[in-house]
């Protein structure tokens, strides 16, 4: 009895945990997605309010002497004056100095990821302290936006999300199919014998 229900276990499971298992991963993907939708700063100008005083500022793209193995500068601009600058690079759409920017409590954040620079990889937020744009401690809220950005960076884990995005369907119709044709290859293999009846014997 408990050698039957161990395997019934076992059969659940190898039928379950892969289906289970890209439904979380896609879940977490569609979070990562929606995330950066609706907070990344993917042009050169976005508006906030940074310094709180109810008009908005900018961040905007700065092109102009850059420093060395950067193309230009993220800089953040409210009331006329310059809160914050940060250099920033743009290899390409994997490759880039990714930013955020959301209100929390009141308070604009900025969220900046760059990873291109093993040894020394950026994953800052800033916010106003009533002068000037600071580096804060990331909240959880950033922690899952740092998250996000790496999804969509060669830097972070974009090659693994990207293998993930191309194959799971075709990876997982295999998987059933081999479940299927190995559960009815195991069902003929051990099907009991076709026993002998006496009226089945003819003399």
């Amino acid at each position: 009895m408990k050698r039957s229900l161990l395997v019934d276990v076992i059969v659940v499971l190898i039928v379950l945990l892969p289906a289970a298992a890209t439904f979380w991963l896609s879940r977490i993907d569609s979070h990562n997605l929606a995330l950066l939708d609706e907070y990344e700063c993917d042009s050169d100008v976005c508006e906030a309010d940074f310094d709180g005083d109810g008009l908005s500022g900018k961040l905007t793209v700065d092109r102009g002497a850059p420093l060395s193995q950067y193309d230009s500068w993220w800089v953040v601009t409210d009331s006329g004056k310059e809160l914050l600058r940060l250099p920033r690079r743009d290899i390409d759409n994997t490759l880039r100095t990714h930013a955020a920017v959301y209100t929390q409590s009141g308070m604009t954040r900025i969220v900046i990821y760059d990873h291109l620079d093993k040894k020394k990889p950026v994953s800052a937020v800033y916010a106003y302290d009533g002068h000037r744009m600071v580096e804060v401690q990331p909240a959880e809220k950033d922690k899952e936006i740092f998250k996000a950005m790496g999804s969509l960076d060669d830097s972070g884990s974009f090659g693994n999300w990207i293998l993930f995005r191309t194959f799971w369907k075709p990876t997982l119709i295999f998987y059933y199919l081999l479940v299927v044709l190995i559960g009815w290859i195991a069902r003929r293999q051990f099907r009991p014998a076709h026993r002998v009846e006496p009226r089945d014997l003819q003399f």
